[in-house]
C-alpha cells in the first residue's frame, strides 16, 4: 500500500459523497478513522497575543533567543510563561535571531 502514498495522502482521497461508507473506504485504504475526522485546532487567544509580543519585542531585540525572550515576557506580563512554549511560539512566527553571540572562555585567551 505504500505505492499509493503516505497515510495523509491516501486520508485525502476519502470522500463523504462515496457510495462507499467512510469506514469502508478507510479499511480499503488502510486509513484509521479517526484521522478523516480530525481537525486542527488553532492556537488559543492567549498564545495569540503571545506572538504579536514576541513580533514586537523582537523588533526592539533583534538579538534575543528564547531565554531573553522569556524573562521580557514574565516581566511585562507578570505571567508565569514556560520557556519551551515561548520557544514553540517564536518557531511558530519564524522569528530568529539575527545575531549569534560568540561566547570565548576566559582560559582560552592568551595573556601577553
Amino acid at each position: 500500500m505504500s505505492a499509493v502514498g503516505n497515510t495523509r495522502e491516501r486520508a485525502k482521497l476519502i470522500t463523504r459523497k462515496s457510495r462507499l461508507s467512510i469506514r469502508c473506504q478507510c479499511r480499503l485504504l488502510h486509513v484509521p478513522r479517526s484521522m478523516v475526522y480530525y481537525q486542527l485546532s488553532g492556537e488559543s487567544a492567549e498564545n495569540l497575543q503571545l506572538m504579536e509580543k514576541i513580533d514586537r519585542l523582537h523588533l526592539d531585540d533583534p538579538s534575543a533567543g528564547s531565554r531573553r525572550m522569556y524573562k521580557y515576557l514574565r516581566r511585562s506580563t507578570g505571567k508565569k510563561i514556560g520557556r519551551e512554549r515561548v520557544r514553540r511560539l517564536m518557531r511558530g512566527r519564524g522569528v530568529e535571531t539575527d545575531l549569534k553571540l560568540c561566547v570565548i572562555s576566559k582560559n582560552s585567551q592568551v595573556v601577553v
